[in-house]
């Protein structure tokens, strides 16, 4: 028996039904993938909120001095030196401090402070104008002043940076600036404030009566929501001791 083909009517119910089906089959794909690109981008910003808030945090725990504290709510910043380097000379030149016990990177601390807190030469503070594995050289042509009197074995000495945090609400970034240098842009991040406290815990933004500050921080995701037209938001706090004060 002569087998029938099928007719047109039976090609273009076929086509539909496959363009259905291939149209279902795209849009879960398509689906999948903006979902996994929203859950993608809310993990990133948990991630990066947090890192943020534990950066902050341990930067300000090792400060000597807070040179100014801005508490404004959502956009506030806190300038201050922080301790990078600690130890004792083993020997020193009218230019130079040195300790053969450090093993450092060559010209890690230019325009660090070094600080002589105890013995030869105590309170001197001088600008790094370069440094070698084990010595730091604090005067030399166009840079630096030599030390009152020459360091030793008595000499305590501290290396110390001058840092900033602050958040740049237009570019919705939290700055940290190192000696003048912006070393780090977190982003994105919508909101930064710093809460003092003083010996007793009360609230205060007096630098120096400041003995633990509050961080918080809120950072926001790069996914816009399609249905509410608004970003997701992550909230992060923490408070920090700073044993090191003066």
């Amino acid at each position: 028996m002569k087998e029938r083909g099928l007719s047109l009517v039976e090609i273009i119910i076929m086509v539909a039904v496959s363009t259905l089906i291939v149209t279902g089959v795209f849009s879960i794909y398509i689906s999948s993938q903006k979902n996994f690109a929203k859950q993608e981008s809310i993990s990133r910003m948990h991630q990066e909120t947090r890192i943020t808030i534990n950066l902050i945090g341990k930067k300000l725990k090792h400060i000597d001095n807070i040179l100014s504290l801005d508490c404004t709510p959502g956009a506030s910043s806190i300038s201050f030196t922080g301790i990078e380097e600690m130890g004792t000379a083993t020997s020193g030149t009218a230019s130079s401090l040195t300790n053969t016990t450090k093993n450092w990177t060559a010209d890690n601390w230019i325009n660090h402070e070094v600080v002589i807190q105890e013995g030869a030469s105590s309170g001197d503070i001088r600008t790094i104008c370069s440094n070698t594995t084990d010595t730091l050289l604090v005067s030399a042509a166009g840079c630096g002043n030599n030390w009152t009197s020459l360091p030793n074995t008595t000499s305590y000495y501290v290396v110390r940076s001058s840092g900033v945090f602050a958040i740049d609400l237009a570019s919705e970034k939290i700055n940290y600036t190192v000696n003048g240098v912006t070393e780090i842009a977190l982003s994105p991040m919508t909101e930064l404030s710093f809460q003092g406290y003083d010996a007793t815990g009360t609230v205060s933004c007096d630098p120096a009566q400041v003995k633990s500050i509050e961080i918080s921080a809120k950072g926001r995701n790069d996914y816009l929501e399609q249905k509410s037209g608004s970003y997701r938001y992550y909230s992060v706090k923490t408070t920090v001791q700073m044993r090191n004060l003066r």
